[in-house]
């Protein structure tokens, strides 16, 4: 018993695929967009500032900080948009 190869435009029967077969790695391109990020998890958000992310738990429990999080359970997340106005606000405060 060898080894066969079939041509592609037939079946293991032999019978010839209809022309407008697709095969199932043909998949057309999804038509939606990519999902917005929302929030950072605090690899995601210590990588997005620069630094560590024990120095990122170090600022997150000091609340004169002011940098924005949330718990959802027992993950703590960091608003994109909130860590955005935040970065601003501390680089006007260094230039002042």
């Amino acid at each position: 018993m060898g080894i066969f190869l079939i041509p592609s435009n037939q079946n293991a029967v032999g019978m010839s695929k209809p022309s407008n077969y697709r095969s199932s790695r043909q998949h057309p391109k999804p038509k939606w967009k990519e999902p917005i990020t929302l929030s950072l998890r605090p690899d995601e958000a210590a990588k997005a500032l620069g630094i560590s992310k024990r120095k990122l738990w170090g600022v997150t429990a000091d609340k004169t900080s002011g940098i924005p999080h949330f718990r959802l359970g027992r993950s703590v997340l960091y608003p994109v948009e909130g860590l955005k106005e935040w970065m601003a606000t501390r680089i006007q405060q260094e230039v002042k």
